[in-house]
């Protein structure tokens, strides 16, 4: 009785969070939305203490050496609001267009992403599950381009956890947080699948979204990032070093006042006479390099993913850092949005 008592508020509140709450949020004004963002990720800073704690053993693992309370409480306090934030503009997909796009992104620059399609050769935009990176998509596709995203859809859950019962209201939030991500204007490829559509967006000279450090992807290659040693996909990369075509690190950073900054940064490149595993290795290690600078200065960003493939590989998921794992427990319904 009481386990279903639980189990109906649960699910009670996932429906206001999903209808009510949700239409609220579309039809407010995108400061209005932010406002609200920040406000609720203040609020579960403070009533969270399971998720708090399981952020902060991410936060004391990248930065063993930091000392005293106060750099990893505002990191882990940020890292509640972009979570927040994240959650709104995912609510609000629907509502963006190529009018109101910059009420979203400010200022982007599009100089390096210009200068690799005259190339001829393709272009990957190559990202981590850092800071607002979904909005990668909105941000190319809303400034003129056309691009497709490697991707997987929200209900991939259900088969990735298949040892938990989702009930009904559950699964009805896994699609509505599909069709949120479906309304944005790229092309999805499903990275659990074939890369031959990848392969012919890319031979059209297309622009193709991918995030390295997901799940998605067999092989794996060993690099560092904040001088921890990690295992990133090789995938995509190796396709690039095939192909020749040119592959932009893309990071998206989160302003104070909810919109993010797009930063694509110039192509990677691998010497002429390198062989092609020695390619993959310095564009994958190139990559982890600005990683880790932007995780040193935004380590609020990427709490959130870390915890996530942390809990994922207690699933037998292949882990993002080489580490003793710890113990977490969470709900993953709060992390479905980055899969």
């Amino acid at each position: 009785m009481i386990n279903f008592k639980l189990s109906f508020i649960k699910n009670f509140f996932l429906w206001l969070y999903w209808y009510p709450f949700r239409i609220f949020v579309q039809r407010a004004s995108v400061a209005l939305a932010y406002k609200l963002a920040r406000l609720g990720g203040i609020l579960l800073f403070h009533i969270s203490v399971r998720k708090r704690r399981t952020f902060e053993t991410e936060y004391r693992y990248i930065f063993a050496n930091s000392t005293g309370r106060t750099p990893m409480d505002m990191a882990v306090k940020k890292a509640f609001i972009n979570l927040c934030q994240t959650e709104i503009e995912m609510m609000r997909y629907t509502k963006m267009n190529s009018r109101n796009i910059c009420q979203y992104v400010t200022s982007p620059s599009f100089k390096n992403l210009d200068t690799a399609l005259k190339a001829g050769k393709g272009v990957i935009l190559l990202f981590a599950h850092f800071g607002a990176n979904q909005m990668v998509m909105p941000a190319i596709g809303y400034n003129g381009y056309k691009m497709s995203q490697m991707s997987a859809p929200a209900t991939v859950w259900v088969e990735k956890l298949p040892d938990r019962r989702f009930s009904a209201m559950e699964k009805r939030a896994l699609e509505l947080r599909w069709k949120q991500e479906l309304s944005l204007p790229v092309t999805h490829i499903n990275i659990f699948g074939s890369l031959k559509r990848a392969v012919t967006c890319l031979k059209n000279n297309g622009i193709l979204g991918v995030a390295i450090d997901g799940g998605g992807g067999k092989e794996r290659i060993q690099t560092t990032i904040m001088d921890k040693p990690a295992l990133l996909s090789t995938g995509i990369v190796a396709l690039a070093a095939r192909m020749g075509c040119a592959v932009l690190p893309t990071f998206m950073i989160r302003t104070e006042n909810g919109p993010s900054r797009l930063i694509v940064l110039p192509s990677i490149t691998a010497a002429r006479d390198t062989s092609q595993e020695n390619s993959v290795q310095r564009i994958i290690q190139k990559f982890s390099d600005q990683m880790t600078c932007v995780i040193r200065e935004y380590p609020d960003h990427y709490l959130n993913f870390m915890a996530l493939r942390s809990f994922m590989a207690q699933f037998g998921d292949i882990p993002l850092f080489l580490k003793e794992e710890p113990t977490h427990e969470f709900d993953h319904s709060d992390y479905s949005h980055t899969a």
